[in-house]
């Protein structure tokens, strides 16, 4: 069956149903708690890698994505000693986080040292050092 050939609102229907169909496929799943205490980026992969198939570390836009649907829904939960944008499933220990988004040697900011991630309080992203845990946590996620 040509879609072409169809009406037009016929065409609209089923082009809204095709993407609501794909749009909830195109979520990721996240891990329902975090590493639970600081970790380096290095400790982060492995940890991730550690939950079984499919999980890995998010990248930047997955985990600013995380903050921003939160914030838009109004969803906080506690994370360590504050509040975070988050979904009121997730248990979080802390609140920085790890993306897979290193700064690669083609971007301006290259270095091979640095790694970005983001703070679920304000939604900041911001770099720091790949070998630092402190106040760093991993969030893992799987497509």
């Amino acid at each position: 069956m040509t879609v072409g050939n169809l009406p037009f609102w016929i065409r609209c229907a089923w082009l809204a149903a095709w993407l609501a169909a794909h749009a909830s496929q195109a979520q990721p799943s996240w891990t329902t708690s975090d590493s639970g205490r600081d970790v380096n980026w290095e400790e982060a992969k492995a940890f991730c890698a550690g939950q079984g198939a499919g999980w890995r570390l998010p990248r930047l836009e997955e985990l600013s994505g995380l903050y921003s649907t939160a914030q838009r829904d109004g969803n906080t939960v506690p994370c360590g000693n504050a509040s975070c944008m988050a979904p009121p499933a997730l248990k979080l220990s802390g609140n920085w986080y790890w993306s897979s988004s290193d700064l690669k040697k083609d971007s301006a900011e290259s270095s091979p040292l640095l790694a970005w991630g983001v703070l679920l309080v304000n939604g900041s992203r911001n770099q720091t050092f790949k070998f630092m845990p402190h106040g760093a946590r991993a969030l893992c996620v799987r497509d």
